[in-house]
């Protein structure tokens, strides 16, 4: 797993939304990002729920 600095984390939260409005699945954006598959969840999670909003 890849080691990110906190501010780097809304960049990624907003990469992984762009990744599954292009159709990648969560497996694979976890992968590609260097990311959990959990950590990839939840933030898919909050976006559908609160929009562009919830990845701040």
């Amino acid at each position: 797993m890849t080691t990110y600095k906190p501010s780097d984390y809304e960049l990624l939260r907003r990469r992984c939304a762009d990744l599954k409005d292009q159709g990648w699945k969560q497996t694979k954006i976890a992968q590609a990002l260097g990311l959990t598959e959990g950590w990839v969840s939840r933030t898919l999670k909050k976006y559908q729920q609160d929009g562009q909003a919830g990845l701040a």
